[in-house]
């Protein structure tokens, strides 16, 4: 296999964090804003990879670190942040049970796919507007992958 895993692992969370999390709206990308919502969307996907590597004429096995940020956002009319923080935990233990039910991924069926986990967690919580309250919980999933 050559190039990235990106597309195939992020396509592959895609299928399984939306059968986790429904009926909340989940995108491959960013939407847009809307007034009221619970909403999970992917970010900007980071690789590391090895180089190349050659050896007796043949190409040896290389490793790639993919960064993926998911964002998770829930905003409501006439509440607290209390209330967007709870229900976005919510959302978010969904999202990490999903994951850690198979720490080496191979239900996702994505060829190389070692591991997938968790690594990271960012909350905010705001207000965006008179009597809006919302919160936004950013995973960073790291997902490691042979390239053969």
């Amino acid at each position: 296999m050559a190039g990235t895993n990106a597309v195939a692992v992020k396509t592959a969370l895609l299928s399984l964090f939306r059968a986790a999390i429904a009926p909340v709206r989940i995108d491959d990308a960013y939407f847009g804003r809307l007034e009221e919502r619970e909403y999970v969307y992917f970010g900007h996907i980071t690789a590391v990879q090895e180089p190349f590597a050659f050896r007796a004429g043949a190409r040896q096995p290389r490793l790639e670190e993919l960064t993926i940020p998911l964002h998770l956002e829930v905003v409501k009319p006439a509440a607290f942040t209390a209330d967007t923080d709870a229900r976005i935990g919510v959302i978010g233990r969904e999202v990490e049970e999903a994951l850690a039910a198979d720490p080496t991924q191979a239900a996702l069926g994505v060829p190389g796919l070692m591991a997938a986990w968790i690594s990271a967690a960012t909350l905010t919580s705001f207000y965006p507007s008179d009597g809006m309250a919302a919160s936004e919980l950013v995973y960073t999933i790291t997902a490691q992958s042979d390239l053969g």
